[in-house]
């Protein structure tokens, strides 16, 4: 028989009935029951195809509901911007009038098809190093889009959350105007009040960009990268939080806060070019592993909605070294859950 408390270090907790608020990964003994019992939190959500987006496009941002979004410009297959603008109503896409500005790997927050912001992107020369990115700002009432106050710094490739009139913008990448074509990573939290941008005295720990996001202006969530690492926002500080399972960039990410999250979907190049179907959801403590994606893709536009209710795949990269366009739109439907298991055997 093996000695647990050897192994781990400490004891099996003996109680008479379950804990009321169990940590995932605790191990007890109901001495009532006589089980050994462990708390697994997994997802019981699943994957599903929507209709195809009208246009394909890479590098897109996008953002609202499940039943109420807006897609919005990213990269043709001639190498050049659009400034196309796609509205999805729960069962299909349909284009609308066009944004000012084409551009790609844009920011982008709002509740709904409707009403919406799209911040900063791309304007430079796709797949060539010495990017050119912007600080424009453009709002969508549901019928046109209108150039607003800018961003107080530049960027793209950046974080996003929040609504048309209360947002945070982070971990934008940028190059240095007197060292292009050297890039930079920005670890400021920018402030959006409906009117204005503004830099707040928040940073991230660590630089990076091409990262998922989740969450809102107060409760944010900042997740993987190369390394895997995650950041939490409470509204005033970022800090450090559990690092996902499966370390990737170009992921998408939803959520309703920084305790209810989840990421999915990224890739790896360029030493390795590889992406993935990968789903983990984030309960506030540590990532969980859940279905996956029915179509393994890099690049994705997704929208900010928690994984207890609902999230929109549309258009991104399902290939990273030839940077080829689809429109899947794939539909996540459930949640985490815990549940107490039964141990076989002892320790």
């Amino acid at each position: 028989m093996s000695d647990y408390s050897a192994i781990k270090g400490s004891k099996i907790q003996s109680l008479s009935s379950d804990p009321s608020d169990p940590y995932e990964g605790q191990i007890w003994y109901n001495s009532t029951t006589g089980e050994f019992k462990e708390y697994d939190v997994y997802s019981t959500g699943v994957w599903s195809t929507g209709a195809t987006m009208g246009v394909f496009r890479s590098l897109m941002t996008q953002t609202g509901s499940q039943t109420s979004a807006i897609s919005m410009t990213g990269g043709t297959p001639s190498n050049s911007y659009d400034t196309i603008s796609q509205s999805w109503n729960g069962s299909a896409w349909t284009t609308t009038a066009s944004m000012n500005t084409g551009r790609s790997t844009a920011g982008s927050a709002g509740a709904s098809s409707t009403s919406a912001i799209a911040i900063g992107g791309d304007v430079g020369p796709i797949n060539v190093t010495g990017t050119e990115y912007i600080t424009e700002t453009e709002s969508w009432n549901g019928t046109a889009w209108t150039v607003v106050n800018p961003l107080a710094e530049g960027g793209y490739a950046m974080g996003c959350v929040g609504t048309q009139t209360d947002a945070i913008s982070f971990n934008s990448r940028w190059n240095p105007p007197t060292q292009p074509p050297t890039v930079g990573y920005n670890t400021n939290t920018q402030s959006w009040n409906g009117t204005s941008w503004t830099v707040i005295p928040a940073t991230q720990s660590v630089s990076r960009s091409w990262r998922g996001a989740a969450g809102t202006s107060t409760s944010a969530l900042s997740f993987s990268d190369f390394n895997g690492n995650v950041e939490s926002y409470n509204g005033t500080a970022w800090t450090a939080a559990a690092n996902v399972n499966n370390a990737r960039n170009y992921a998408g990410g939803g959520g309703a806060s920084n305790s209810d999250a989840m990421t999915f979907g990224g890739g790896n190049p360029p030493a390795s070019i590889a992406y993935y179907d990968s789903t983990e959801v984030y309960n506030g403590t540590s990532f969980s592993t859940a279905n996956p994606l029915i179509v393994a893709t890099a690049s994705i536009s997704q929208v900010n909605s928690g994984p207890t209710s609902a999230g929109v795949l549309g258009s991104g990269n399902s290939d990273l070294t030839s940077f080829s366009r689809t429109g899947y739109t794939q539909l996540w439907n459930g949640g985490p859950i815990g549940a107490s298991v039964k141990i076989d055997g002892s320790f």
